[in-house]
């Protein structure tokens, strides 16, 4: 007489090691995901504030209107993004045609290090004397 042999379920050892190193593949490619996100992230909210630092500069000289002085001037600003710089210059350009009607370039730079790397972002505006 013969025993009928009974049928085991679960799983065998080479295929729990198999789904373990799947999950583990997964979770170690999610990891790396988040890392690169969170970066992005700080790259982006960095940028923003530099650009709003530098459309700042702009306003300040658009305040002051025409009569805002000719050079340069330089400042280490406070800011999230650490040594933060706002460089501002301000030149005469000459009409080309001749008119009389020069007016002035405004330069803003925004100078700030990420990464070990300096990173800028930079505006410029013009201003003409109101007649």
């Amino acid at each position: 007489m013969k025993i009928p042999k009974k049928k085991l379920n679960g799983f065998t050892l080479v295929e729990a090691i198999l789904a373990i190193f799947i999950i583990s593949l997964t979770f170690i490619a999610m990891m790396k995901m988040f890392n690169v996100s969170l970066l992005l992230g700080i790259r982006a909210q960095n940028l923003l504030i530099a650009t709003n630092l530098a459309q700042e500069g702009i306003e300040e000289i658009r305040n002051i209107g025409y009569t805002v002085p000719l050079g340069d001037k330089e400042e280490e600003i406070e800011g999230i993004p650490p040594s933060t710089k706002r460089i501002v210059e301000v030149s005469w350009v000459n009409d080309p045609e001749g008119s009389g009607k020069d007016y002035k370039k405004v330069r803003v730079k925004i100078e700030w290090y990420e990464e070990n790397q300096k990173k800028s972002i930079e505006l410029i505006t013009y201003l003409s004397a109101h007649e």
